[in-house]
């Protein structure tokens, strides 16, 4: 979200600078925390004291990218698609010498950003002073060269009120004035207050690519799929299935359909009926999945956020024994979903 916010920000201030030959995309670099135990099996940082970190860099592109929700899922891609978090960077440009040689002229990032987390200040042991305040970051010596041309340090503080975002910025005088630096913190946050106001939509979480990494999708495929909370490939029986349904050409529709018929009696209180199959069939993720075809021909299983079961109702109370019985048949094999429905079931009462 910060990130997200602080391209975009970038980008507004380079428009108002150079109109359309601004550039659109932002090369900074990011600092991490560096406890990264993924890349020694069996390491455990956690007890460990002191400022370790990593650097690495990352190019945001924004082209074309006018919308909001947008621009966050680009980072987010962005960022999910480090290796290691980033920490690999450092190894391959310091520590392999094919890489430092390959990486030597690679473009040096401008400006640094370095997300510190979210602290609360409680008073317990370990836990940083309620009024220790911004002591948490670091200073530099103003007679140091500077590594980049904009230093950005932002943390989180979980205050009795509220949390409260802290953001530092540190440039050379030489090449930036405190109001120009106003000016694009005041857009930074003008954009934070857009994202905030966009997240609160109910139509704002979607999914992206990484969010659902073994089915072979684009974010054109998920954006073609609303209501959509997971995607996942076919098993091996899944895709004979779906295999032997698209055979059919309009022949036996009951393939692979079941059917299941309960007597009930006594008095039926049909809305709790209707609810309790809906609560079922919400429960389990393998009730509410469907197959459809990604824009490369690629199926895939879709499970759905939230389905209601479609249900029709027959009254037999008027007829006698054998045409009841008849027409009973009749209406308890109804017609088989398509296996791209939601759900893939059918409910029907003839009561």
């Amino acid at each position: 979200m910060l990130l997200t916010g602080l391209a975009l920000a970038v980008r507004d201030r380079r428009r108002a600078l150079h109109g359309d030959a601004a550039a659109p995309g932002l090369l900074l670099r990011l600092e991490g925390h560096g406890r990264e135990d993924r890349l020694v099996p069996g390491a455990d940082t956690a007890r460990t004291v002191g400022w370790l970190t990593t650097e690495f860099p990352l190019h945001l592109d924004l082209s074309g990218t006018e919308d909001t929700g947008a621009a966050l899922g680009l980072v987010k891609e962005a960022v999910r698609a480090l290796p290691a978090a980033g920490a690999g960077w450092g190894l391959l440009r310091h520590l392999d010498a094919a890489g430092a040689i390959a990486l030597a002229e690679a473009p040096e990032p401008r400006l640094l950003f370095n997300y510190l987390g979210r602290f609360t200040a409680t008073g317990e042991p370990w836990t940083p002073a309620p009024e220790a305040g911004d002591a948490i970051t670091a200073t530099t010596d103003p007679e140091q060269p500077c590594g980049h041309a904009l230093e950005i340090g932002a943390f989180v503080h979980d205050r009795p009120e509220g949390p409260e975002l802290t953001v530092q910025l540190g440039w050379p005088e030489d090449l930036f004035t405190e109001p120009e630096m106003q000016e694009l913190a005041a857009a930074w946050f003008a954009r934070l207050d857009a994202l905030t106001r966009w997240a609160a939509r109910p139509d704002a979480a979607a999914l992206t690519p990484s969010d659902v990494p073994l089915a072979p999708v684009t974010q054109a495929d998920l954006d073609a799929l609303p209501g959509v909370e997971d995607v996942l490939p076919l098993s091996p029986l899944q895709e004979g299935l779906l295999f032997h349904d698209r055979m059919q050409h309009g022949g036996d529709d009951e393939l692979y359909t079941s059917l299941t018929a309960l007597d009930l009696t006594g008095p039926l209180d049909r809305v709790a009926l209707v609810r309790a199959v809906d609560r079922v069939v919400n429960r389990h993720s393998a009730l509410r999945a469907a197959f459809t075809t990604t824009a490369a021909g690629d199926p895939v299983q879709t499970v759905a956020a939230r389905v209601r079961v479609p249900w029709t109702e027959h009254d037999l109370t008027g007829l006698d024994e054998e045409r009841r019985d008849a027409e009973a048949a009749r209406v308890a094999r109804p017609r088989p979903p398509a296996a791209s429905t939601w759900p893939a079931r059918r409910c029907c009462a003839a009561p």
